[in-house]
């Protein structure tokens, strides 16, 4: 099924069905294709979809029941993590190169050298398999524990769960434009991605609705993505040795990322405006109000006039 709570589904039921869903997405590619980078990206992506499911129902849960699947979640993650920066680093670089003019082309490739060296050298000291078969063992338990949890409040403990990381979301983005350090627009990106996720697991309440935030929080988190792969490359470049990259070298390299991330974040500010115009606490309102208004519709059998799909209206 899909990654939501249904219409009409039990939270508890849908919380313990998308939970054990994602997590069996896990165990299930990696019982295929043990070693492949798609199977590690896909299920580093299931993990942030349990991450956000937990952060929903916190409320619900008790401390202990909550802060022990949420760290064995994230320990999974770190696990799998590997070289997801390395990865990454050719691949901003690349764009870098692509979208600024007189970049200087011996500069990118010293980067390049280093960040290929760095990554043979990361990978002489992680052990894959031992990461992999440990984070499966984690998991495993988790599942099981999770299908036995108790989740209490209904819809009500979803509704808290999203207005408290909408307020999150909300200071945290103040921070990061006041701020302009990378790191407070690194939070601000994890918490734009969790209300992404939350959006998504809530959009059975009135989905026509809910699609076009959705829409805006997902242009905004792949923005605040892009900042960060950024952010990490920036980091590296300044960490190069003299020798490996001379100092005008770097300095025009870092002038180039700056003048990217500028854009970006002006970017972020405009599309976050369409999200942080919801207050937290009128926002938790409205999505009890609409799951109100399903289960009214939902028990009207045949209406005489019935909801029109899209593109119906004249």
């Amino acid at each position: 099924m899909a990654y939501r709570f249904e219409a009409g589904e039990q939270v508890e039921a849908g919380f313990r069905r998308i939970a054990d869903e994602q997590i069996g997405k896990i165990l299930a590619r990696f019982d295929g294709d043990h070693n492949g980078e798609t199977t590690i990206h896909e299920s580093r992506k299931s993990l942030k979809r349990l991450k956000a499911l937990l952060k929903l129902v916190r409320k619900g849960l008790s401390k202990k029941d909550y802060r022990r699947e949420y760290d064995t979640v994230r320990e999974a993650g770190r696990l799998l993590s590997g070289a997801r920066d390395f990865e990454v680093m050719p691949q901003t670089l690349a764009a870098l190169r692509g979208g600024a003019a007189n970049l200087d082309g011996t500069a990118v490739r010293h980067v390049e050298a280093a960040i290929g060296r760095a990554r043979r050298d990361f990978e002489t000291t992680w052990d894959r398999d031992a990461a992999i078969e440990q984070a499966i063992e984690d998991l495993q338990e988790a599942r099981q524990r999770i299908a036995k949890l108790e989740l209490a409040g209904g819809f009500d403990t979803l509704a808290a769960g999203a207005s408290r990381c909408l307020a999150e979301f909300k200071v945290q983005g103040a921070e990061a434009l006041a701020s302009e350090h990378d790191e407070a627009f690194h939070e601000w990106r994890k918490s734009a991605q969790r209300h992404w996720r939350h959006l998504r697991l809530l959009q059975g309440t009135w989905p026509e609705l809910i699609v076009a935030r959705l829409r805006v929080t997902r242009v905004l988190a792949d923005v605040l993505g892009l900042d960060h792969d950024l952010a990490v490359l920036a980091q590296f470049v300044r960490d190069m040795p003299e020798a490996r990259l001379k100092c005008q070298r770097r300095r025009s390299l870092l002038d180039a990322i700056g003048r990217r991330q500028n854009a970006l974040r002006q970017e972020a500010r405009a599309y976050a405006g369409l999200i942080t115009a919801d207050e937290p606490d009128s926002f938790a309102a409205r999505l009890k109000a609409y799951r109100a208004a399903q289960g009214l519709i939902a028990a009207l059998g045949e209406p005489v006039v019935a909801l029109q799909a899209d593109g119906a209206v004249e």
